[in-house]
């Protein structure tokens, strides 16, 4: 939300010291994810070190691909489908971990979940695209 609220301010302010800071998110993130160990700590100091490594994550993984520039059609169809990626995610999850199927392997149930939910959400965009386009009844 901060980003956001600020989004030219601080691109302005990072592009020019985008490298120094990049190193200084990656450090950090792998700081706290080898460091996250000790077992006399409180929860409120595993909480704060879990946001900490969760905020250098997302602000390097943001730096690193601002200088980065994707041409791929696999990933621009996934943009243009990531409401219903979003939407429909949790179904295929529950699905597959469920009394009914119960997938053991992880890599058959990620591969089975991702490729329901990557299926299913490119239909419903598709459905959602063909009925924008149609005259309305009214």
């Amino acid at each position: 939300m901060v980003w956001a609220l600020h989004e030219n301010g601080i691109q302005r302010a990072v592009k020019k010291r985008w490298l120094p800071v990049t190193v200084l998110c990656i450090a950090g993130f792998a700081l706290i994810f080898t460091r996250y160990d000790s077992i006399y700590a409180t929860a409120a100091f595993h909480l704060t070190l879990a946001v900490l490594r969760n905020m250098f994550f997302t602000l390097g993984f943001v730096l690193i691909t601002m200088k980065l520039r994707f041409g791929n059609r696999a990933l621009e169809l996934l943009g243009k489908v990531s409401m219903e990626l979003y939407a429909v995610q949790l179904i295929p999850l529950d699905l597959f971990h469920s009394e009914a199927i119960w997938i053991e392997s992880d890599l058959i149930y990620a591969l089975a979940v991702l490729s329901v939910t990557v299926t299913v959400s490119v239909l419903i965009y598709l459905v959602k695209k063909k009925l924008n386009k149609q005259p309305s009844l009214g």
